[in-house]
């Protein structure tokens, strides 16, 4: 290194070997309908110490005009994309998958939203759960992914492992710290009927397998899109909720982003039209728990 040119080379490699040209892309392609937020802090509740998330995106579109709030038979819905942008091109991602539990219950993870009731009773009730929501891409997935493992490409690849329990901590710790703000915002006002809903994500630029079968025999797949189920403690909000993590590759993002518009117009477009229905329902259960 003897000059200006071997120095801004260097810099260079050692950039583009990191995640952040990742977040930057991705952030472009968000900028065009979203309203985005890059390195939005939120407060660590094991270590209470403030972080950032990559990436914190709501709709354009979706998101709710002030003046339809006043209404008593409105429903005012957050949707926003929580998302941490990762890149490794010396460890393969390797997710061990299982089949959807024949017991399963459609609907959003409970660690995604957080709505008035839970406001009011302290997170011990939830509103959601009295409602027959839409079913959502989390419920079309055949498989689950419930654990991981970050593997060498090479053998005398150099990097380290760990991206993954680091970007699954922040993602469901971000969203805790989101559902804390907006619980300190509504439980004083009886009068809220606001509900907020939380995509979490990993963009991935790497290569991405899920692992199948009995470990004698088994499979590794490429994919693009993967969902990590997993449940949490959290110290912030007193109870242990459960999380599904889209796990996408960079190349993929695009289309998946046209998925989880899908899903957040399917929700808006549920409230809108059983508003009516649903304004008694809300009234009775805020009055009884009240």
């Amino acid at each position: 290194m003897t000059g200006p040119r071997s120095l801004e080379s260097h810099l260079r490699k050692e950039i583009l070997g990191t995640g952040f040209p990742l977040e930057i892309e991705v952030s472009s392609i968000l900028d065009r309908n979203w309203i985005v937020y890059n390195n939005d802090p939120y407060v660590d509740e094991d270590e209470d110490k403030t972080r950032e998330i990559d990436i914190f995106a709501i709709h354009g579109a979706l998101y709710e005009k002030p003046q339809d709030i006043i209404r008593r038979d409105f429903f005012p819905v957050a949707q926003s994309l929580v998302i941490e942008c990762k890149k490794s091109t010396s460890h393969a991602w390797i997710f061990f998958s299982l089949p959807r539990p024949s017991d399963w219950e459609p609907g959003i993870p409970d660690g995604h939203v957080f709505d008035f009731l839970e406001a009011i009773t302290q997170g011990k009730h939830s509103f959601i759960d009295e409602l027959k929501m839409p079913k959502l891409h989390y419920d079309r997935s055949p498989r689950l992914a419930y654990n991981y493992v970050e593997t060498k490409i090479t053998k005398d690849a150099r990097g380290e492992s760990g991206s993954i329990f680091e970007a699954q901590n922040q993602l469901w710790k971000c969203v805790s710290y989101n559902c804390k703000v907006w619980r300190e915002a509504w439980e004083k006002d009886k009068s809220s009927r606001h509900i907020a809903v939380h995509f979490p994500i990993v963009v991935f630029d790497g290569r991405l397998y899920e692992a199948t079968g009995p470990s004698r025999r088994l499979i590794l797949t490429q994919r693009q899109h993967i969902l990590l189920y997993f449940s949490r403690r959290s110290k912030t909000l007193g109870t242990v909720k459960e999380y599904m993590i889209d796990i996408v590759t960079k190349d993929y993002f695009q289309d998946y982003l046209k998925i989880v518009k899908s899903d957040m117009r399917k929700i808006s477009e549920y409230f809108d039209k059983n508003a009516k229905s649903l304004a008694p329902k809300a009234d009775k259960l805020a009055e009884f728990f009240a």
